[in-house]
């Protein structure tokens, strides 16, 4: 007998998982796939409950990204998790887009939280959730931190696919160059130049506790258009600091690449980032929809966003029928999950 399958949303999730269904009732040949339904009850002092359709003998898929306000979200998908755990349920899967405190991965000042590792102990050990999936995290050691290890996922070569077919890249490769953010980038980011064809430069930094110091561009740029990648767009400073350091060595044009885009600073307005970029002198700024965006990008004329519905349906399909996702590290197989690849 073949286990049905249930997706929820948790919180902030809600647009993601709508076009997930969507892929995966053609994926799975399941048009009853639909979002599950999730009530979120906020009592008078502050305090959640979460309730959550029927889920006895289902396989539960929970798709939970970091979106405003994050605090309040966290918590909401633990208790989702743990109702789902107390509704017996066939067995329970968790996909990060974007995985809150990822960046928070390690003691480098004294009597400080370490938050990832510690959600990774509450969602295995405490919750017992044994089957994690994160999209592009900051730093690979983060998928260690799960019990077992998380599975890793990128969306990089959908990014590069994206920009293939709408440039003039394959065409004029020679007129193009990569540019990695810093030597963490380049590490995280190898095997995208032989997928584009292209030569590379990075920025060397000096990076100390409250500032960036950019020394140099190793790498030939002038007249080039050089496609900056990294693996977030958060408040814009370091990467229009990027920009502007091409543009002054000689780049024709600097595009930039970037998995995440929580496109926020604290204490500014939630325009406050995306004004910044629509500003610089970026010609164009391509992102995933791994965050929420589609709201705050409305009047824009720089970002593109790409979705990742496609690539986490695809995840969830492979799952769901016990098949690897090691497949969807080979760069030929971007195929499988372009958006709007109809075959």
């Amino acid at each position: 007998m073949t286990v049905p399958i249930k997706v929820f949303a948790a919180p902030g999730s809600e647009d993601i998982v709508e076009d997930i269904c969507t892929y995966l009732q053609d994926l799975l040949a399941d048009k009853n796939i639909k979002p599950g339904e999730v009530t979120v009850t906020v009592f008078d002092n502050d305090n959640l409950e979460v309730q959550v359709e029927e889920v006895r003998g289902c396989f539960v898929v929970v798709v939970s990204t970091q979106a405003p306000p994050v605090s309040q979200n966290l918590v909401a998908l633990l208790l989702m998790l743990d109702a789902i755990q107390n509704a017996s349920a066939y067995g329970l899967f968790l996909l990060f887009p974007y995985m809150f405190l990822s960046r928070s991965d390690r003691k480098n000042k004294s009597r400080i939280s370490v938050g990832g590792p510690l959600l990774a102990r509450i969602i295995n050990r405490i919750l017992g959730v044994k089957k994690v999936v994160l999209l592009d995290t900051h730093d690979q050691h983060t998928r260690n931190v799960f019990e077992p290890s998380a599975d890793g996922i990128t969306a990089v070569y959908l990014l590069a696919d994206y920009l293939k077919r709408t440039t003039d890249l394959e065409e004029n490769p020679q007129n193009y160059v990569l540019v990695f953010a810093d030597a963490g980038s380049a590490k995280r980011f190898e095997k995208l130049a032989d997928f584009l064809g292209v030569p590379v430069a990075y920025i060397d930094k000096k990076r100390e506790v409250t500032k960036i110091e950019i020394k140099q561009v190793v790498g030939e740029i002038k007249d080039k258009i050089c496609v900056l990648v990294d693996d977030e767009a958060l408040t814009g400073t370091t990467g229009i600091k990027d920009c502007n350091v091409l543009i002054s060595e000689g780049a024709k044009e600097v595009i930039m690449m970037a998995v995440h885009g929580p496109l926020c600073k604290k204490g500014e307005k939630f325009d406050f980032v995306i004004n910044a970029f629509e500003a610089s002198g970026f010609s164009r700024v391509i992102i995933t929809d791994s965050i929420p965006l589609k709201r705050k990008l409305i009047d824009s004329t720089k970002f593109e966003v790409v979705s990742v519905a496609k690539l986490l349906a695809e995840v969830i399909k492979r799952v769901y029928t016990d098949k690897s996702l090691s497949h969807l590290h080979k760069p030929e197989n971007v195929r499988l999950y372009r958006p709007d690849d109809k075959n």
